[in-house]
C-alpha cells in the first residue's frame, strides 16, 4: 500500500514538505501536551506553493491516504492528522528541506477553503 501511495505522489511537487510540516506540529502539540489527539488546524500557506495548489495538495493526500481530515465547528474548521500509512510514507521519502516555511491558518481562510 506504500508503494502505491508514494507513485501516486511521484509526480506531485511539495507534499513531503506539507505532510513533515503536519508532523513536526503533531509532535510540537504532544510534547507540549501528552493528552494531545495529534489534530491540527489546516496549513494554510507552504513555500513556493499558491493557495489553489495547497489545496489540491490537501485533497491528494487525503485520496491516496496519508492525511486524515475532521470536521470541526464554524470557529475551528478543519482539522488534520498524518495517517499511520502517512508517517510510514515520511521516513521512507528524502529529507525536507529547510527552508519550508509554513504559516497559521486564520478562520477567515478556513471557512474560504471549506467552500472550495
Amino acid at each position: 500500500m506504500i508503494d502505491i501511495a508514494l507513485e501516486e505522489l511521484a509526480d506531485v511537487p511539495h507534499w513531503q514538505p506539507l505532510l513533515s510540516a503536519y508532523r513536526e506540529r503533531q509532535l510540537a502539540e504532544r510534547a507540549a501536551n501528552p493528552e494531545h489527539e495529534g489534530w491540527i488546524p489546516r496549513i494554510r500557506s507552504l513555500a513556493a506553493t499558491d493557495g489553489e495548489q495547497l489545496s489540491q495538495l490537501h485533497g491528494r493526500l487525503i485520496a491516496v491516504g496519508l492525511l486524515k481530515f475532521e470536521l470541526g465547528g464554524v470557529t475551528s474548521g478543519m482539522s488534520y492528522q498524518l495517517s499511520s500509512l502517512g508517517i510510514r510514507a515520511l521516513s521512507m521519502s528524502e529529507p525536507v528541506p529547510a527552508d519550508v516555511a509554513t504559516e497559521p491558518q486564520s478562520e477567515s481562510d478556513e471557512e474560504s477553503a471549506a467552500a472550495a
